[in-house]
This record gives C-alpha cells, structure tokens and sequence, in this order.
C-alpha cells in the first residue's frame, strides 16, 4: 500500500513536468536581480513567494497543457516522445493517473498560486493582480479552448510573453513597486527570446504529430527551413541585443559575460542542417539550446548581482 502511494505521489510530480521549471525559476531571478541592482533593496520574503507561487502557476500550466493536449489528440498521436521537453508528461498516455486526475492537479496548483498571488498583491499592490492574471490565463489558453493559441501560431509568443516579460517584470515589481525600467524590460525580452527558443527546438520532433492534431506551431506552419531560420534568428538576436544594450549603458560592463555562450550558438548552428534530423541528432540540437538558455540567464542574472 505505501509503495503504491508513493508510486502514485511520484506520477503526481512527474505530471508536472520539472524539468521546465528553470524557464520560471530563472526570470523570478533575474527580475529580483536587476531591481536589486537599481535599488539595493531585497524582500528575502517575497521573493520566496514569489518564486513559490511561480513554481505552482509553471507546473498548474503544464499539467492543463497536458490535460488539453490529451483532449485534442497532440500527444496522443506522439508514442515516443524524442526528449524530456516534448510530447507530454505521458502519465495519461501510460495510464499512470486519469485524465481527470490530472485536471484537478492542475487547478488545485493554480489556486495554490492564487493564494500565494493574493498575498503578495496585498503588499505590493493592484498592478501584480492583473501581471498574475494574465500570466496565468496566457498558460492554461496556451492548449486550452476557446483560444488554444498553440494550435493558432500563436504559441511561442504567448509563452515567450507569460515566461519573459510578465514573470521578470512581476518579480521586479514585488521588490520595488514599480513596473518598468529599461534593464528590465530589456531582461524580460531577452527572457522571452530565450525561452521561444527552448519552446521551438522542441517543436521539430513534434511537428508530425501536431499537424495530425491541428496544433499549428510556426514549426507546422513554416516547415522545417523556415522555423529552422526562424530558430537561429531568436537566438541570434538575444546576443545582439545584449551588445546593443551594453552599448547603450542599459546592461552593465558585467554583461559582456552574457557573450560567452556564443559558442553554444555556432554548435547549433553546425548541428541543425537544412535537413530532417534524425533522433539522435536532434537530441544533439535541443541539448545544446536548453544549456545556452540556462547559461545565458545564469549570466545575466550575476551581472546584475555584481
């Protein structure tokens, strides 16, 4: 029996997908980084809840993208999933918890969230409530109807949205009470090129399936050369416009740092040709995407810090 138990406890978190956590934890980070740069100022309490409820509105949202998708037929349609990131948790596939339990998961998280979000926004102010908001609609409407902006071409940029802009500018806000600067907005959109990065590599190996199910991702809707330019493109533009900003004294001479995954860039590059890639070399494109992105906030994040 407590075998079993724990069985069903470990579905439970893997149905929440933490390997994706980082793509939450890391902006929560940098938002707190640059308002402590601007302001010398750190709530240790609120940046725990806020990173907390973070964590509970990242996984309520991947747990409803899976409920959804497993509605529609996407991950159904994918047996075997190429990496950790694409084609689902599977614990419905594999008949590890219903589909019904699943959706409770994901709305009990997402009012765990809420709660947390209340809290905060008491001691912060109205402007949060409406950043929580739209983050968390941004998440369930990803997958789910009337919106299902995944399935629209509309995927990527909400993602890129909710996980760039709205998360790094919610966490500065809780420390200091005040919605824009250029640091941030410019670590909010270098957030969102990173994290519509990490979402569209893992697109490629799902693409068949998902023009299957009717879910246009840019992948489906560009074809592989045109979301594979697309794909360099975003990655590209995060280095230029850390040049760019570094030039413009909007990020600090600590943020040349920023620059010293460009390899990772090159790798890419040469391992992504105009060609449908077979499993073990796509493995060989997403691993290095997921280090750049975590590489690249890691270093933001410090200079910001130093």
């Amino acid at each position: 029996m407590a075998k079993s138990s724990t069985n069903r406890l470990y579905n439970y978190f893997m149905a929440t997908r933490p390997q994706f956590l980082p793509t939450i934890v890391l902006p929560i980070f940098l938002g707190s980084a640059v308002a402590w740069h601007q302001t010398g100022v750190f709530h240790f309490h609120l940046f725990a809840i806020a990173l907390l409820a973070g964590m509970f509105v990242s996984s309520g949202v991947n747990v409803l993208n899976d409920y959804f998708d497993f509605k529609s037929g996407a991950d159904n349609y994918n047996p075997d999933p190429l990496t950790p990131f694409a084609g689902g948790s599977r614990v419905i596939q594999q008949q590890q918890l219903s589909p019904q339990s699943i959706f409770r998961l994901g709305t009990g998280l997402l009012i765990a969230a809420a709660l947390l979000g209340f809290y905060l926004v008491a001691q912060t102010g109205w402007p949060l409530l409406a950043i929580g908001l739209l983050g968390i609609a941004i998440g369930v409407f990803y997958t789910s109807p009337p919106f299902a902006f995944s399935y629209r071409g509309l995927g990527e940029i909400s993602i890129g949205i909710g996980f760039g802009w709205l998360t790094v500018t919610g966490a500065y806000f809780v420390q200091t009470g005040l919605l824009f600067s250029w640091p941030v907005f410019i670590a909010g959109s270098l957030t969102a090129l990173l994290t519509m990065s990490v979402v569209l590599v893992n697109e490629f190996p799902d693409a068949r399936y998902d023009q299957k199910a009717g879910k246009n991702t840019l992948v489906v809707l560009m074809g592989l050369k045109g979301a594979r330019w697309l794909f360099f493109a975003v990655l590209g533009s995060v280095f230029l416009i850390v040049w760019l900003a570094i030039q413009q004294n909007n990020l600090t001479g600590y943020h040349w740092w920023a620059l010293l995954p460009i390899p990772l860039l090159a790798m890419i590059i040469k391992l992504f040709p105009p060609r449908e890639l077979n499993n073990d070399e796509m493995v060989a494109v997403v691993k290095p995407t997921i280090a750049l992105h975590s590489s690249v906030m890691a270093l933001l994040i410090l200079g910001f810090i130093l």
